[in-house]
Parts: structure tokens; sequence; C-alpha cells
């Protein structure tokens, strides 16, 4: 579990020849970095106790931070210097060490890079298309609000969607993916009819079942399959990353066209 070390208050840091990974376990730092039309803000997720904020306080230091930004005149902004983080990794190196030249710049970053994480909030929502709300996810409006060197970005639009975009040389997706899955099953509300426990009734590995469900969905889609891995861990062991099982085979195809093709009967076991 060595990866769980780089989740909170790791940055990657452009350097020649090159980038550095800096981190602190554990992680002592107690503000976050939030992000509102390309402005910066630390804002404190603790209190002088040590004790995690309020949801209310959070949601007040929030409201603070979209009120300042607003009544500020637009020409008054600062620009948007988390571009940087886009740029060539060696350009982006000389630019940070000549920022680092003057004092107060030095102490900017400074309080940037050591930030648990960064938090976007976008000033505008994706429409109804999938494709295109990966794509702000990914980058924003052309890398607008976003600081790529945080090990991760909580990313949330004003109308509530929320995404993850995750700095990959400090850790696995599937690291971030458990850690917020963990943080989601304490909030969301389960669907208790179909999950896990039917699929392995049915003598079957939920992976796999769905592993085929997105075989069978693209193919109803396109008519055709598609080139597929799934993600296989090794961090179990001592520092494992991850390795590509390829789903999409001759034995997925042939399940899908015959699942599509309404003279062939469904097993009974199923």
């Amino acid at each position: 579990m060595e990866q769980l070390k780089n989740l909170f208050g790791t940055t990657r840091v452009p350097a020649r020849p090159r980038d550095m990974l800096v981190t602190t376990w554990p992680a002592t730092t107690q503000h976050i970095i939030v992000l509102f039309k390309d402005q910066l803000f630390a804002v404190p997720v603790f209190d002088t106790h040590n004790q995690a904020l309020s949801v209310k306080a959070m949601e007040n230091q929030l409201s603070r931070v979209v009120d300042q930004v607003t009544n500020i005149p637009k020409e008054q902004l600062l620009p948007p210097i988390g571009f940087l983080t886009c740029e060539d990794r060696n350009t982006w190196a000389d630019m940070r060490a000549y920022l680092l030249t003057n004092p107060t710049n030095a102490t900017s970053l400074a309080t940037v890079e050591s930030a648990l994480f960064a938090l976007c909030l976008d000033d505008f929502h994706s429409p109804r298309d999938l494709d295109q709300t990966h794509r702000d996810m990914f980058h924003g409006k052309n890398g607008h609000n976003r600081w790529f060197d945080k090990s991760f970005q909580l990313i949330v639009e004003n109308n509530g969607l929320a995404g993850i975009n995750a700095e990959h040389s400090s850790a696995d997706a599937l690291v971030q993916l458990n850690m917020f899955n963990f943080a989601l099953r304490h909030l969301v509300l389960h669907y208790p009819s179909y999950g896990s426990d039917f699929i392995k009734a049915a003598n079957m590995s939920p992976d796999s079942w769905m592993q085929m469900v997105f075989q069978l969905a693209y193919y109803r889609l396109y008519g055709r399959p598609c080139p597929t891995y799934e993600a296989a861990s090794t961090r179990r062991f001592l520092t494992g990353r991850t390795e590509a099982v390829r789903s999409c085979s001759m034995e997925s195809l042939v399940f899908t066209k015959e699942w599509e093709d309404k003279s062939v009967k469904v097993c009974p076991a199923l």
C-alpha cells in the first residue's frame, strides 16, 4: 500500500533533467488550494484543535471564495497561472525557476505545492454529453481553472456534477478510485436488488460480468467490438503498480453477437 502515502500533500514539481515527486508522510498540511475562475486560494480544512472542519464551515469558506472572486472587476483578476502546469515540462521548469527568484512567488508556490489537494470550482457545466463531460474533467476550458501537478484535483461544476483529475506519476488511478469509492459508500444509498451478491449467486465473477456488460453495450451502440483493457493492480507487492488485462477477445465477440441474435436461446441457468 506504498502508494497511499502519495495521495495527500503531493505535487509533481517540474525540474531538469526530470521532474521531482515531492510529498510528506504523514501529510501534516492543513489546507487545500481552491481554484475559481483561475484564482487560487489557500483554504484551511482543519480547526485549531486539528479536527476536520464541519460541512457547514467548509460551505461557508467556499462561498466566501466564490463571492470574493465574483465581486472583483474582471480586469483586476490575476492571470491564469495554472496554465503553466499544462506546458512542456522543461519549459515549465524554467518558468518555475524564474518565479522562485521572487520571494512572494516562492511563498505562493510553496503554499500550492504543499496543499493536501486541489479543489476546482468551475463556473460552467457540461451539456448532457458524456464525452464533453470527460473532456471538461480532463482539462476544463482549454486548461483553465486547473493545477495539473497536484496528486489529484476534485472538480465540481456549477450544477453539482463532480469528477476527479489525477496526476498519474504519484499513484495508480485505482488507488484514487478506491479512496473515493470508500467515501461514496458513506454518502450514497445503495440499490440492493441487483449487485455483486446476485452475480456471485450465479457462480460468476462480478468483474467478468461487468467487463462483458461493457463489451455488449459498446457492440449495441456501434455494431463492433473495441480494444479494451482493465487495470490489474500489483500494489500488494513492494512498489507494485499496474498491468493491463485485455478483456476484448474472440470469445467476448462471440458472446456479444450471440446475445444480440434473437434466434439464440439464453441458457436456462441464467
